[in-house]
């Protein structure tokens, strides 16, 4: 999913014109879960809740922007469920 990740920000920041940075992200939760190609013409936001949806564990994101460096940080979060 690492990589997929990476295709949706590269792709919203060559639509939008602007840099786009994986920051915060749990290496392990990236690396060892898989994301189905086939998500073109699809709101890069509706693709990656489909993929960490898939997932089965709790997923929140950020993005966040460094005026000074004038880049975008997207950041993700595993989080438990309510008890």
């Amino acid at each position: 999913m690492y990589a997929a990740v990476n295709q949706v920000l590269a792709a919203v920041g060559a639509a939008t014109g602007q840099k786009i940075n994986l920051g915060t992200a749990p290496a392990n939760y990236l690396m060892n879960n898989l994301m189905e190609d086939g998500a073109s013409n699809t709101p890069a936001r509706d693709v990656l809740l489909r993929a960490f949806q898939a997932t089965g564990g709790g997923v929140s994101w950020q993005l966040l922007y460094a005026p000074t460096e004038q880049f975008y940080g997207f950041n993700i979060y595993g989080v438990r469920p309510k008890q």
